[in-house]
């Protein structure tokens, strides 16, 4: 059987190194939760208030109470060259 021996020094590094590596692990768990869970919304916060920043001038009643403009009609003239018209004609 395998037993170790530890001095009184040793017994208290070990122990200070294992309580330090859990404090910093789970330190590293409440950042990735933070980032996750409180950033997110505060930036999707921060891009609605930019957006309706940008958009101040525009005013949000003037783009409801303004009627659409019509769309203009879309005029397409196909000229036939001469040739082939004359050919059309014959036929």
């Amino acid at each position: 059987m395998l037993t170790i021996v530890f001095f009184q020094g040793e017994t208290v590094a070990i122990k200070f190194w294992f309580v330090s590596f859990v404090v910093l692990f789970v330190l590293a768990q409440i950042y990735l939760w933070a980032v996750d869970s409180i950033l997110s919304p505060i930036s999707l916060l921060g891009g609605a208030i930019l957006a309706i920043a940008s958009n101040y001038e525009k005013g949000i009643t003037s783009s409801f109470s303004q009627p659409r403009a019509q769309k203009p009609e879309v005029v397409i003239e196909v000229s036939v060259p001469h040739s082939v018209s004359e050919e059309i004609e014959e036929i």
